[in-house]
């Protein structure tokens, strides 16, 4: 379901550094490092590692994250993900299961 929709993919393996903007769902299951822009959804799968700023519309966090987040609609730790920073977002949610070190904030929802 979420595949059909991906618009950027950063395989196992591949390691990029920089700032990546993107429309729709960007799907990393390789190490990142640097900023990410967008409206949409950043899917961080497991194994894969992100340094960065982000300001996004969704997170969903499988993989490892060493961030400061902004997420306009929602952030989904899922269990097996280790989370440290900040995370910013009118919804959080933290499976059991998913390890988060740092700092909340929650946000007004936009409407």
């Amino acid at each position: 379901m979420e595949s059909s929709n991906t618009t950027v993919i950063l395989t196992r393996g591949a390691f990029f550094e920089g700032r990546m903007t993107f429309e729709g769902v960007a799907r990393l299951c390789g190490r990142f490092k640097g900023e990410i822009v967008s409206q949409g959804t950043l899917i961080v799968e497991a194994g894969a590692r992100v340094e960065a700023r982000v300001s996004v519309g969704e997170l969903i966090l499988k993989g490892w994250m060493k961030a400061e987040v902004v997420a306009s609609r929602k952030i989904n730790l899922l269990k097996g993900s280790e989370f440290y920073g900040g995370l910013s977002s009118p919804q959080l949610h933290v499976e059991e299961g998913a390890l988060f070190e740092g700092a909340s904030v929650k946000q007004k929802a936009a409407f």
